[in-house]
């Protein structure tokens, strides 16, 4: 049984990785931009050619050059109100996966977003012959989303207030909608994306209700070169 606390400063709150990740790359960017600014011999352009190392673009010839990106993107932010914004949602949806006893699984979710996410992309900007760069954790926290509509939608969250508290299907309805507004011009490319990401999630649940743990191989990665106590191991 997993426990269902933050478990703050613990080695294996996934909830905590993932959102120190995602702060140490956007400050890492801004402390580059920083050191930029105060060197006067330097292009402004200079930050935005550092910037693409860590954005997805979305065509073939950019990921054949950087696939590096593929893994980079969904944790790199440079606008402190997206930042801000997803790791409100990702700490939302990572905690209610801590609540239904998944916290093992919300790294190999996020990640499976993610990548899943950013490969629809490039396939459907290939096609279309169009591109895009994309940054952000939206897909990840989709996966995450996903995953909970799966396996448990009618769970709620702060369930001791009188009203009952809020559904997670509620939570996931009113994520998908937010994000749906704010990216009313983005172009179709961005939509596939975030509908695969939303999709994986809710195999990935519907195969660890079958006994198939999607997530296993990261799960010995981690024990290979972290340790097994890094993670709380939970199949079901």
């Amino acid at each position: 049984m997993e426990n269902k606390s933050m478990l703050w400063g613990s080695e294996n709150n996934a909830v905590v990785a993932l959102l120190s990740i995602n702060l140490v790359v956007f400050a890492t960017l801004r402390i580059i931009l920083i050191l930029l600014n105060v060197t006067p011999q330097m292009n402004p352009d200079t930050y935005f050619g550092v910037v693409e190392n860590f954005t997805l673009t979305t065509s073939a010839n950019n990921f054949i050059a950087k696939p590096w990106t593929l893994l980079t993107y969904f944790i790199s932010h440079t606008s402190y109100l997206m930042l801000i914004t997803n790791l409100c949602w990702l700490f939302l949806f990572s905690y209610m996966m801590q609540q239904v006893h998944h916290n093992a699984h919300i790294i190999p979710v996020y990640i499976y977003g993610g990548i899943i996410g950013g490969i629809f992309m490039i396939v459907s900007a290939t096609v279309a012959h169009t591109q895009i760069a994309v940054e952000g954790c939206t897909t990840g926290i989709l996966a995450i989303a996903g995953f909970l509509l799966a396996s448990n939608a009618k769970h709620k969250l702060l369930s001791h207030l009188p009203f009952g508290g809020i559904p997670i299907w509620v939570s996931v309805l009113l994520f998908v909608i937010v994000t749906a507004v704010t990216h009313l011009s983005a172009s179709w490319v961005l939509y596939m994306g975030y509908l695969a990401a939303l999709l994986i999630g809710y195999l990935y649940a519907k195969q660890l209700k079958n006994g198939k743990n999607l997530g296993n191989w990261m799960h010995q990665i981690w024990d290979l070169f972290l340790g097994k106590n890094f993670v709380v191991k939970q199949n079901n």
